[in-house]
């Protein structure tokens, strides 16, 4: 699956904007102007009097999953406005009267009286209330197929990482169309601001398969210090917490007894945390576990132990934790003083 396009941050503003974007094409460029990103980070496109973003996907197929995820933050809202417009048609244009004319082969997510909804399949609903001037990570996860496709997968629209809707089949005749997304079309005095833009798009046989998470904003690395170590480390990293942070095979922690590692993760800065991962990498000449787990400063977990049993040769595990329903609660915890634990 190619990934089209993550983001603005090596936007330069003082030189042509377009000349720097080539996978995506702007419409009334004088009108776009790079800004602050989220949480104040990076770079975001901001849009108004009419512009938009509009990126037709590479090659042509009747049968194909798009995935698109940007985070959104709006002021000045007007009619017939276009977070996200995914197009598959012969003719693809932008939509300019999402309720009257909703396509069988266009989705339009757009804002209405402050709430986020979506036109699709012949039908308008309303999704949820929006906070004006405050961003929103908006993802649409779709697959066109074939009438007669008897595996196809459903569609759906995801809002902070939480699924909103589902939209079910999306079907395309056996004609080979284009695929055509259109971004942050405002009109009018409306503003709205786009971050963290993604999109991927694959033409292959998806049966028996689901739309894969890809992201819901932006990934971090926690920084980490050491609070008490037994494992010996690398000479050349003599600290546990270095040795933890990069991406080297060369800096490892090991022991050949049982031993433990403490250290405390110094953000205190963190936004809205969606999803945790935990990733470990190792060896074992016998039969030794590795246990993992992140508490949060009154020793609750954050993320479980997890325990590995690794093998002769070196290889990699991950511990995934959903936390999308308690996001705003797992960043508190975090910030607040958190330790990550590993003992063998």
């Amino acid at each position: 699956m190619p990934l089209i396009f993550t983001g603005f941050e090596e936007v330069n503003p003082s030189l042509s904007i377009p000349s720097q974007i080539l996978e995506l094409e702007l419409i009334n460029t004088p009108s776009i102007s790079v800004v602050a990103g989220r949480n104040n980070e990076g770079q975001a496109l901001r849009t108004t009097n009419g512009s938009y973003i509009q990126c037709r996907l590479p090659t042509q197929s009747s049968k194909r999953a798009v995935e698109i995820g940007a985070a959104f933050k709006y002021t000045n809202e007007t009619s017939n406005n276009v977070l996200i417009q995914v197009c598959h048609a012969t003719e693809p244009t932008l939509s300019t009267d999402h309720e009257a004319q909703p396509s069988a082969h266009v989705a339009v997510i757009y804002i209405k009286d402050g709430y986020l909804c979506v036109a699709y399949k012949g039908s308008n609903k309303q999704l949820i209330k929006l906070t004006e001037n405050e961003y929103t990570y908006v993802e649409i996860r779709f697959y066109f197929c074939k009438y007669a496709d008897v595996y196809a997968i459903s569609s759906a629209i995801f809002v902070n990482g939480l699924n909103v809707l589902d939209m079910g089949r999306i079907e395309s005749s056996s004609s080979i169309y284009d695929t055509v997304v259109y971004f942050a079309a405002a009109s009018g005095d409306m503003q709205i601001d786009i971050d963290h833009l993604y999109m991927f798009t694959d033409d292959s046989n998806l049966k028996n398969q689901y739309l894969p998470i890809l992201a819901s904003g932006k990934i971090s690395t926690l920084a980490l210090s050491t609070v008490s170590n037994t494992f010996a480390v690398t000479e050349n990293n003599t600290d546990v917490a270095l040795a933890l942070s990069d991406n080297s095979d060369d800096t490892y922690i090991s022991s050949t007894l049982p031993a433990d590692a403490v250290l405390s993760v110094n953000d205190s800065n963190i936004s809205n945390v969606y999803a945790l991962k935990m990733a470990t990498r190792g060896k074992s000449e016998t039969t030794g576990v590795t246990v993992l787990s992140l508490e949060d400063s009154n020793g609750k977990d954050i993320l479980r132990e997890n325990a590995v049993a690794f093998t002769r040769g070196l290889s990699s595990y991950s511990f995934p934790a959903e936390v999308s329903t308690n996001s705003k609660t797992t960043a508190d915890k975090i910030n607040s003083g958190a330790l990550l634990r590993i003992k063998t």
